[in-house]
């Protein structure tokens, strides 16, 4: 693979990981209005959510809209 040869030994390449994918706290706030529409009540009214508390139809909508960006 030519892009192998051609990257400097010290390149680095960093890349975020969106919280909810990763399972870590997600802000509420952060989240689209048409994800926010699935989550049940109690969620809204909390600061953070996290994936596994989650209806999946949501998880696999931040999924889809996280693969098309």
């Amino acid at each position: 693979m030519l892009w192998i040869e051609r990257t400097p030994a010290d390149f680095t390449f960093n890349i975020k990981a969106y919280s909810l994918l990763t399972n870590h706290p997600t802000k509420v706030d952060s989240l689209y209005n048409d994800i926010k529409a699935m989550l049940p009540p109690e969620a809204l009214e909390k600061r953070n959510v996290y994936r596994d508390k989650l209806p999946d139809e949501a998880v696999d909508e931040v999924c889809s809209v996280s693969a098309t960006r």
